[in-house]
């Protein structure tokens, strides 16, 4: 690389980074808005700040500075429970789909395995993973498609067992132990 061209190409990086970040933390304010939103029950409003966030960040794929939340499918959860309270159930489907989907995802992801922290995935699969096949196999429930909410809520359960500690897992292989 020429030396003038290195010395502008590194203001443009800064610059590129400097815009991210403020477009996720920015991102991020609103998932936490819609997240008051949902709670208050003012689900059109928590609809169109995720929507927003991520647009933020392009659809909530993988960024530096990124929260998992916007990744790993939570964001998405979110909406699709505002969706079902409105009685979009397409709509919140859709969303649910995807959050399983990159839920899966963070599983394999780097993120979630450089974790230092015992369990971390299972951790994560029962209490979110697990969170996102129940919601949808009770809207699949509700729309009549009774085969495929039997697989999601089967996943569901089988999650939700997950050991997520050293004790729970001795109780696991050895019933009585680990009290």
């Amino acid at each position: 690389m020429k030396p003038a061209l290195r010395f502008i190409s590194i203001p443009l990086i800064l610059a590129a980074c400097s815009c991210a970040s403020k477009s996720q933390k920015e991102a991020q304010k609103l998932y936490e808005e819609a997240q008051a939103n949902y709670q208050s029950a003012q689900y059109e409003g928590a609809i169109s700040k995720i929507t927003r966030a991520l647009e933020l960040t392009d659809g909530g794929k993988p960024g530096l500075t990124i929260k998992f939340d916007f990744y790993n499918g939570s964001i998405r959860y979110l909406r699709g429970q505002a969706y079902e309270a409105l009685g979009k159930d397409q709509e919140a489907l859709e969303d649910y789909t995807t959050a399983i989907t990159q839920g899966n995802e963070f599983l394999s992801s780097r993120a979630l395995n450089s974790r230092p922290e015992p369990y971390a995935k299972n951790k994560f699969m029962r209490n979110k993973l697990a969170n996102f096949y129940q919601a949808r196999g009770r809207l699949y429930r509700k729309v009549g498609q009774e085969e495929r909410a039997e697989g999601d809520l089967s996943a569901a359960a089988r999650l939700g067992t997950l050991p997520t500690s050293t004790r729970e897992r001795v109780r696991e292989l050895l019933p009585g132990q680990g009290k």
